[in-house]
């Protein structure tokens, strides 16, 4: 086997030939591109998690603080530039409601074990009252509904004459 014993200085001669400043040179432009494109994407990401303006439909619309809630944690809201309307996009389950996702589904399942609203209503307590809970289930869980025809005979002056009627049952 033959050695070579290669000194520092010749070293830094050698990669000075090959071209070594060239690629750090690359090196740093495509770090420059690459930071350059991470912000871009930072911006377009912003950019699509804000909606559109309610009012005027304008994308130029900025977040704007957050609105607390009593159950629900704090809600997003967002500010129009054009027009300086103010708005949040809640759209979530139990949205416009004061309690929360789970209370309302305990009180859906209740239901569907035979429990009366009044029943509903004690067991989930907090100040629920039975209407509140009426309504959660007519929001949340509304009665299947069937659309029967039924057929009618009748006469009149002229005849007699068949008429279908459609009823949701």
């Amino acid at each position: 086997m033959v050695s070579i014993e290669i000194t520092n200085k010749e070293i830094e001669i050698l990669l000075e030939k090959f071209g070594k400043n060239k690629e750090s040179k690359k090196i740093k432009k495509l770090e420059e591109q690459y930071k350059h494109l991470e912000i871009e994407l930072n911006k377009v990401r912003r950019i699509a998690s804000t909606p559109n303006c309610q009012k005027c439909g304008s994308p130029n619309v900025i977040k704007n603080g957050a609105r607390p809630t009593q159950r629900r944690g704090e809600i997003q809201k967002f500010k129009c530039l054009d027009c300086k309307h103010r708005f949040s996009t809640d759209t979530s389950f139990g949205y416009g409601m004061r309690n929360n996702e789970e209370t309302i589904k305990q009180a859906l399942a209740l239901r569907k074990e035979g429990n009366s609203l009044a029943q509903i209503a004690k067991k989930i307590g907090g100040g629920v009252s039975r209407q509140t809970v009426d309504r959660w289930l007519k929001k949340y869980n509304p009665l299947p509904t069937e659309e029967k025809i039924i057929k009618i005979k009748q006469k009149n002056q002229h005849g007699e004459f068949e008429r279908n009627w459609k009823i949701k049952v």
